[in-house]
């Protein structure tokens, strides 16, 4: 076999795309994170104090678990959610993007850990073989 007669790749690429038979494969994938299950909770905040009348006051409360909002923060810095601080459940999707298998498209709703949790309980329930922590 001679090397004279052989045609160069980038010629054939050349002329099938000017024909219109050559396609570029688009490989756009989502971004994917992921957190493991046991932060998708929300965690107790309680403490205490004496009143300047001697009475004792008291106050509890819950907050996403420092982990997932470590996550929801980094999310919001990136762009990929818009954070509603003044009320819970209030975030939503900006740019599409993965956690922990499941899709979160423009414009759905970003949900408090402890929400995301029964959220991906329930998904994984009905869902069979999508476990998030699978490997």
């Amino acid at each position: 076999m001679s090397w004279n007669n052989v045609i160069p790749g980038w010629v054939l690429e050349e002329e099938a795309r000017r024909q219109g038979m050559y396609t570029q494969l688009s490989l756009d994938l989502l971004p994917e994170y992921f957190i493991d299950d046991d932060y998708l909770t929300s965690v107790s905040v309680a403490y205490s104090w004496l009143s300047g009348h001697g009475k004792k006051c008291s106050t509890f409360s819950s907050t996403d678990h420092p982990s997932f909002t470590a996550l929801r923060e980094h999310l919001g810095a990136k762009g990929y959610i818009e954070i509603e601080r003044r009320w819970w459940n209030g975030d939503r999707v900006l740019k599409s993007f993965k956690l922990n298998t499941y899709d979160f498209m423009k414009g759905d709703q970003f949900s408090s850990a402890s929400a995301m949790g029964v959220k991906f309980r329930v998904k994984q329930k009905y869902e069979p073989g999508r476990h998030s922590n699978e490997t």
